[in-house]
């Protein structure tokens, strides 16, 4: 088994362990298994790892924002805030 290589600094990683996500989004892990309506991924056997921009959309939508595109491309971001 290959050692894994840390990310550069300020780098978040795609695909986050529950701990991550639930550090992401700013609560505990209970609390997030709890009320996060995002289911994980099982693409390295049975690890379960979250998408960090499907997060970011689930948040967007908890927000009331106006969810257009994985990159926020074509969102008003002023009257989206305001």
């Amino acid at each position: 088994m290959t050692k894994r290589q840390p990310l550069p600094a300020g780098l978040t990683p795609r695909l986050l362990t529950t701990e991550q996500a639930a550090a992401y989004c700013g609560i505990g892990r209970d609390n997030f298994e709890a009320r996060v309506g995002i289911l994980p991924l099982k693409i390295f056997g049975a690890r379960k790892l979250f998408d960090r921009v499907a997060l970011d959309r689930w948040l967007d939508q908890q927000s009331g924002l106006p969810v257009t595109s994985a990159s926020g491309a074509g969102i008003d971001w002023e009257k989206a805030l305001s």
